[in-house]
């Protein structure tokens, strides 16, 4: 079969405008964690109140960090979505939050610093990251999201390795950025399926096992978006080669799964899962930002239409699964969506040039 020919055509409208319009109105506290993309895109746009809404949100998550250094009120998350409760969900039951799960707002702050120079942002990164580093791990040194249990969760990827990469680079600490590569391959070498080129979604050291085992589509979203940060702050790591290939094996992997819509399903390789918004437009932003990659380019911009074209008018993104994704996980909306919609179309423009006429 012919893959369509890719457009966005479904940017007409005035659908970025929507996106963008409801995220400058986000309510200060809620969905934090959930906007560490929306505040990168905003700080890479042109948009005239970008940084203004940035500099609001990360004042809070500045004045509500904790003695021990984690960002707004140590990153507590939503616990429920309307009638959904995250915690019901068994793999969340014995969940305990680290530090690495504040360290969504930390890259956001470290752009503002380059931004604008003012110190008190990259100090408030620092702390942060230093309160993550100082966290437990397992006995191969990954950092862990679930203080309960020595685990690998896919999720930790994107707020862990970005900041330390461009941390690392800022700072002039190698030891930062040695630490982002070393996580992208501890996490790849645990969760690979070598079979299908694809990422398991939690993995447990002690016994060896995966408790959440799926192809999750946003959890190798995760993967995607992390490589894609890490390679583009750092691409002369002697790692970077490795991290390369990595990322090439499971961008392939993605190809031969994407829907003929343009979307990838929640569960990757399980076409009776849904078609699902975030790991889509994941998978177009790390290709958008992965330049060298442009032989997926067509795909990533027919998975960015696709979604555009499910935008309603008050520019919400809905067909997202909720946290903690994995069986039994309902669709809804979430701020996630419009964060890497967002961040998507900011770097498929760039790579593609095809305008963007929202």
């Amino acid at each position: 079969m012919t893959a369509p020919v890719a457009t966005l055509s479904h940017l007409d409208g005035g659908v970025l405008d929507r996106v963008l319009g409801a995220v400058l109105v986000l309510d200060l506290d809620a969905d934090y964690w959930e906007r560490q993309g929306a505040m990168m895109a905003l700080l890479r746009s042109d948009h005239p109140r970008g940084e203004e809404i940035v500099r609001l949100w990360l004042d809070r998550a500045v004045a509500t960090q904790t003695s021990d250094g984690r960002l707004c009120y140590g990153a507590t998350t939503n616990l429920s979505f309307g009638a959904f409760r995250v915690m019901d969900v068994a793999i969340m039951r014995q969940f305990v939050r680290t530090a690495s799960v504040s360290a969504y707002f930390a890259h956001p702050l470290v752009m503002l610093y380059e931004r604008t120079g003012e110190d008190r942002w990259l100090t408030a990164a620092e702390r942060q990251v230093e309160a993550m580093l100082a966290g437990p791990r397992t006995s191969e040194g990954f950092l862990l999201m679930n203080g309960a249990a020595p685990e690998i969760w896919i999720d930790e990827l994107y707020p862990v390795c970005g900041v330390l990469a461009r941390l690392g680079r800022v700072r002039a600490r190698r030891e930062l950025t040695d630490e982002a590569y070393r996580h992208l391959l501890l996490a790849y070498r645990r969760l690979l399926d070598a079979g299908e080129g694809l990422l398991r979604h939690v993995w447990l050291e002690r016994p060896n096992s995966f408790p959440e085992s799926t192809f999750w589509s946003r959890g190798n979203g995760w993967f995607l978006c992390a490589a894609a940060e890490v390679l583009a702050e750092a691409p002369e790591h002697p790692d970077a080669p490795a991290v390369r290939e990595m990322l090439a094996g499971v961008l392939d992997s993605y190809l031969r799964l994407q829907d003929d819509t343009g979307f990838f399903h929640d569960f990757l390789d399980d076409p009776g899962t849904p078609l699902e918004a975030s790991g889509t437009l994941m998978f177009a932003y790390a290709v958008g930002l992965a330049a060298e990659h442009d032989q997926y380019l067509p795909a990533a911009v027919r998975a960015l239409d696709a979604v555009a074209g499910i935008v309603p008018a008050d520019g919400t993104i809905g067909r997202t699964v909720l946290p903690p994704g994995g069986p039994g996980v309902p669709l809804g909306s979430m701020v996630l969506g419009q964060s890497f919609f967002l961040l998507a179309a900011h770097h498929l423009r760039d790579a593609t040039g095809i305008p963007l006429t929202g």
